[in-house]
């Protein structure tokens, strides 16, 4: 039997890249990690649920001012006990009567104590302190600002004043209140300025 040369050369070839060694185990790579999933999608539209919009802020009360009345004026004077300026709240019985007697003493004869039911409502006492004869002080309106009670008090000095010194006083009647009352102070002169 005669053997090609090519097969037997082949043959020597493939013994030979063998090397006569056993083949090398060689692991499999790990296989590929999963993808990630997609992100959700957004629901449509219709679907979709919303919080809803923090409710508007109240828009605050209305500025609500009245002038005072001629019969909530209780008592005027300019030569009081009161030499200091002052702005009082007078709320009960006690603190009235003591207040009264005092804004009046300088009167030759007292006059009588005014009955005020302070259940319903309250006094507010304005002094200026040393002014002019002349010279005034009077609290023109009480209501709310900004939704807080307030009283207007407007001193008005005379332009000629008369010599002499003079201690204006008012004390007016309004409704009853708990809250604390501001006092917006006002300056000016007698229009014959």
């Amino acid at each position: 039997m005669r053997t090609h040369p090519v097969i037997l050369v082949s043959g020597i070839l493939l013994l030979a890249s063998c090397g006569g060694h056993k083949p090398e185990f060689v692991p499999a790579p790990p296989p590929p990690r999963p993808a990630p999933p997609p992100p959700p999608k957004p629901a449509p539209a219709a679907t979709r649920i919303r919080k809803p919009a923090p409710p508007p802020k109240p828009a605050p009360p209305a500025d609500e001012m009245r002038p005072v009345a001629t019969d909530d004026r209780v008592y005027y004077d300019d030569a009081t006990a009161f030499r200091d300026s002052i702005r009082l709240i007078i709320r009960d019985p006690d603190t009235w009567k003591t207040t009264w007697l005092r804004a009046t003493q300088a009167q030759a004869t007292s006059p009588e104590l005014p009955q005020i039911d302070f259940q319903r409502d309250m006094l507010l006492l304005v002094s200026a302190g040393r002014l002019n004869s002349g010279d005034e002080i009077h609290v023109d309106s009480v209501g709310l600002q900004h939704g807080r009670p307030v009283a207007v008090v407007r001193t008005t000095v005379e332009c000629r004043p008369f010599p002499g010194d003079a201690y204006p006083l008012e004390i007016v009647k309004l409704r009853r209140s708990d809250s604390a009352l501001t006092f917006l102070e006002r300056r000016g002169k007698t229009e014959d300025c």
